[in-house]
């Protein structure tokens, strides 16, 4: 597992899928800030698997869907529950995701220590 934030400079999910299914909902997407709650993720529409959700301005039918991401970093897979969207412009969207309960405590500390942080 690579967990220095020093090596670092973005923290990349792969695989976005909906929890209780295989179907791809984006191919990639940079997480842009991570809390010990939850994260948002940053999505291009480019990397939009569905064509219904490519030519959409928003991504508004996700909110409340349980999302599952792989994330290479930490190698492994992270699920939690879409709270938020909202599009950016240029064909990027702003995705929240709110962590499971279920999700411990430690691995939570894990994706927030190897978040980049200013030098």
């Amino acid at each position: 597992m690579n967990l220095s934030n020093q090596e670092t400079q973005q923290i990349k999910a792969c695989s976005i899928t909906f929890s209780n299914e295989e179907n791809i909902i984006a191919k990639r997407a940079i997480i842009s800030e991570v809390t010990t709650s939850g994260f948002k993720l940053i999505l291009n529409y480019r990397n939009l698997v569905p064509d219904s959700l490519k030519f959409q301005l928003h991504l508004n039918t996700l909110w409340y869907k349980n999302i599952r991401i792989y994330i290479p970093d930490m190698e492994m897979d992270w699920e939690g529950k879409v709270v938020g969207t909202q599009h950016l412009g240029k064909g990027c969207f702003e995705v929240n995701i709110e962590f499971f309960q279920e999700v411990p405590n430690y691995w939570r500390e894990c994706l927030f220590e190897l978040w980049p942080k200013p030098i």
